[in-house]
């Protein structure tokens, strides 16, 4: 990384720092208008709430994990054989199954609860942003996970059975197999979140326009580097599948920001 290049990361984490100290004191300020100990007993309050709806989900997605796991072998491992190496073991991956589903289930009651703790520091446009970058963020994490299901996940578990055939017989274990499959669909939907993200460092004044533009190369490296570690084949195939992706929406959220502007 030249000097240039280093001086605009140096600046957005200083921009950054400052944003973060700039919220807690707005924060603590509203925080002045009630007793500690009331926020105290309210933030406890909702995160019972939120645990005891968390508890109901895994409870009532525990006997479903079973054709949530047949599922997910069906359709992204056909006619693969799975094999459990230990007794416990399918009893582990269905309370992970069943966990991950009651996470999924529940959320909407975390940030319910989350939203309503914070709302009182927050102003009415405040308000209405982060309740939009909320259903942004959803919609880009689905579209994430979705793109990665239908397309880039089938093909690296092609390839990586191609070349598992190449040199020996796969035998592979139901547990890793099924987390595997869970993390790579999480961290693609992660990854998604890249143009929301870009456009709250934007909107917080963290960064510039001119900086992103700027920062445009290593982010292309970036972008490879992260389809290196979400698909671990040597092809470079589904590297590149997930490089192109990441790199258009950092381009599309350029686009946005200029068009916005000349608006």
């Amino acid at each position: 990384m030249d000097i240039k290049g280093f001086q605009n990361w140096q600046g957005l984490l200083e921009k950054l720092s400052e944003s973060l100290e700039n919220l807690r004191r707005k924060v603590n300020k509203a925080n002045e208008k009630k007793p500690v100990i009331d926020h105290i007993r309210e933030l406890r309050s909702r995160i019972l709430i939120s645990i005891f709806i968390f508890l109901i989900c895994f409870i009532v997605t525990f006997p479903l994990a079973p054709f949530i796991i047949n599922f997910l072998r069906e359709s992204c491992l056909s006619g693969i054989p799975l094999y459990s190496f230990s007794p416990h073991e399918s009893l582990f991956l269905y309370l992970e199954v069943s966990m991950i589903t009651a996470l999924i289930l529940s959320f909407p009651i975390w940030f319910y609860h989350f939203f309503s703790f914070i709302r009182p520091a927050l102003t009415p446009k405040e308000t209405r942003y982060v309740l939009g970058l909320a259903f942004i963020s959803l919609l880009l994490f689905i579209l994430g996970v979705a793109f990665s299901y239908f397309i880039i996940l089938r093909v690296t578990l092609s390839i990586l059975l191609q070349l598992t055939y190449l040199s020996s017989t796969p035998l592979f274990n139901l547990q890793k197999t099924i987390e595997f499959i869970l993390l790579f669909l999480f961290f693609s939907g992660l990854s998604f979140q890249l143009p929301l993200v870009l456009y709250a460092l934007l909107k917080l004044g963290i960064i510039s326009k001119e900086k992103l533009i700027g920062l445009r190369k290593y982010f292309w490296v970036l972008a490879f580097f992260i389809g290196a570690i979400i698909t671990p084949d040597a092809s470079g195939i589904t590297q590149i599948m997930v490089a192109i992706p990441l790199i258009s929406l950092y381009e599309i959220t350029l686009l946005i920001i200029r068009l916005k502007r000349e608006n």
